[in-house]
């Protein structure tokens, strides 16, 4: 509940980069980014999860040992003892990196897109306006 890793599994931890006795023992935050690991919104994830209170599935960025983004659909749930006391946090994830640069490029090409459509749009109505100058002068 101190956001110490007790244990992971291979499949995450070759996701991650990390060997088991690279990361046993080590707080959580190896994983975020140093301005997020300081942030109130990080603060208020373990203070709910202390709480007991599950964090549902959500995209989470996270990093890898060398630094690379990954984005992990994840769900973090108090494991809680026969009190309701939360002992330690299990959490599931799903890598789900391919499918955020996707949208983000899916994304990135609306943008372009719509910026593309308003110079279109901008140079049709001068191409009209030419036309209609030029169609003035001609009849005069």
């Amino acid at each position: 509940m101190n956001g110490r890793i007790q244990s992971a599994n291979a499949k995450f931890l070759s996701l991650m980069g990390y060997k088991p006795d690279e990361v046993m023992g080590l707080h959580h935050k190896i994983f975020i980014d140093g301005e997020y690991a300081k942030s109130m919104e990080y603060k208020k994830f373990w203070e709910d999860l202390n709480k007991g209170l599950s964090l549902t599935s959500s995209n989470f960025k996270r990093f890898t040992k060398e630094g690379g983004v990954v984005w992990l659909n994840a769900t973090y749930t108090p494991v809680l003892d026969t009190n309701g006391v939360p002992l330690k946090v299990l959490k599931l994830a799903l890598d789900n990196t391919a499918t955020k640069q996707l949208l983000d490029a899916a994304q990135q090409q609306t943008e372009e897109l719509l910026v593309q459509e308003v110079k279109l749009r901008q140079n049709a109505e001068a191409l009209l306006a030419t036309q209609e100058v030029k169609q003035k002068n001609k009849t005069k």
